[in-house]
């Protein structure tokens, strides 16, 4: 089986990349097929502990905004999560551009404060 092929001449064998490492082997026969199960089961496991995981930074981004030092609840204020989004998005960051998508929630100015603040 022909990986990546010529467009125009190898139409069946044409894959267009790039190509993740794991669809290859699928594609190249070194690795079985993932039963739809097993891949559900692995995407569902991994959306949970991303959850799981947002809901302690905003348990934690909570806490800080009680803090005794005002300078880190103004920066734990201006970084905070915006849910308008599907996903939470950073107030307080920049956008890289004109047409990049808004800045993650936790970005690294709040992973940094939350980091350095004594609990």
């Amino acid at each position: 089986m022909k990986v990546i092929g010529d467009k125009t001449t190898d139409r069946e064998a044409y894959i267009p990349g790039p190509i993740r490492p794991e669809i290859l082997d699928v594609l190249t026969g070194r690795r079985p097929y993932p039963r739809s199960e097993q891949v559900a089961a692995e995407v569902a496991a991994r959306r949970a502990a991303a959850k799981e995981k947002l809901d302690r930074e905003r348990a934690r981004h909570a806490e800080l905004l009680h803090s005794d030092d005002r300078l880190v609840v103004h920066l734990v204020e201006l970084h905070a999560p915006d849910n308008t989004h599907s996903w939470p998005v950073c107030q307080g960051c920049d956008h890289e551009g004109y047409e990049s998508e808004p800045p993650s929630w936790p970005c690294r100015t709040w992973s940094l404060l939350a980091e350095e603040v004594q609990r």
